[in-house]
């Protein structure tokens, strides 16, 4: 086991998500182990929404992602390079220590991540934990999000490229979510620079939706926090690596969208009609809104961590 990624306590998805993204550019330099000590926290179940997996799958080099328990952040589990044990709000700083303390007894590589600035009261018991955990730590990534910052706006694009018929659909779609939903979204509607038939004129979604011409930037892909695609075209890869990135991702047109809620690397499923895509919408954004700031930040925090421990590996 090359690198091992722990998340001590309960965590909410939107950790989950960050953790897998980790997980994803770590193997790139050997075997990935992510420890989920307790079940992923879900704010919100959906009617056909799975329960967290006991297999995370595989990653794009081709090496497997295993999964770990709370007996291996307890230290029952093979040796690693580097260890990193993110680190949020609601975490277990006592088991985190703990894990640290394995870690620095078996001479690997302590990362610790704090994920967000904690900006709530702590108890001194806690604080005198998490200042341990930082003098433990061989490195200490600072994320700059807080807490108080969620619940903002997020953005959902949709790449439709020269589907005239799917960037209309997209369109009605926002057009008939509940005003309260709609207030949460920007949308961004991806089309070619050829294609003059779409525009929104309506009303109710004024200053809410934004039509952009020509292929989508990798800056836009990447400061997206839902891509929505139509299944067997042209972005429909682009919506997966949104998935194994920590984003999140919706095919719409799938053949088992009516049977199967979600592919097993997290994308969502939708029919070909407003409603279904609602729904797939909202499950695949889960906890989106109780993430400290939107997926751009989460995946510059993970490139931090990524460059310090590859260069521990190098080492």
């Amino acid at each position: 086991m090359k690198s091992l990624v722990i998340l001590p306590g309960r965590a909410p998805q939107w950790v989950a998500a960050h953790a897998r993204h980790l997980a994803q550019e770590l193997t790139a330099s050997g075997r990935v182990m992510v420890v989920l000590t307790h079940d992923a926290r879900s704010s919100a179940a959906l009617p056909g929404q799975p329960n967290s997996g006991s297999v995370l799958g595989h990653s794009t080099t081709g090496y497997p992602i295993w999964p770990g328990r709370l007996s291996a952040a307890l230290g029952l589990r093979r040796r690693s390079r580097v260890t990193i044990i993110v680190l949020w709000t609601g975490a277990n700083d006592a088991l985190a220590l703990w894990a640290g303390l394995v870690a620095r007894l078996r001479r690997e590589r302590l990362v610790l991540e704090l994920t967000e600035v904690d900006d709530s009261r702590r108890s001194w018991p806690r604080r005198i934990l998490r200042r341990v955990l930082c003098l433990l730590a061989h490195d200490v990534v600072e994320g700059a999000a807080r807490p108080s910052d969620a619940g903002g706006p997020r953005t959902v694009l949709v790449l439709c490229g020269d589907d005239v018929q799917f960037a209309r659909l997209a369109l009605q779609t926002f057009e008939g979510m509940s005003d309260a939903t709609a207030s949460r979204w920007c949308l961004l509607l991806q089309v070619n620079e050829d294609i003059r038939e779409v525009n929104y004129g309506g009303s109710r979604r004024a200053g809410k939706v934004i039509i952009l011409g020509g292929a989508p930037s990798p800056e836009l892909l990447r400061s997206s926090d839902v891509l929505v695609a139509a299944y067997g075209r042209e972005f429909e890869d682009c919506v997966h690596k949104a998935v194994l990135s920590g984003g999140a991702g919706v095919l719409v047109g799938q053949p088992a969208a009516g049977t199967v809620a979600r592919c097993h690397d997290g994308v969502w499923l939708a029919k070909w009609n407003s409603a279904s895509i609602l729904v797939t919408l909202e499950a695949s954004s889960g906890d989106l809104f109780e993430r400290p700031g939107p997926v751009a930040r989460m995946r510059a925090l993970a490139d931090d961590v990524i460059r310090v421990a590859e260069g521990a590996c190098a080492a």
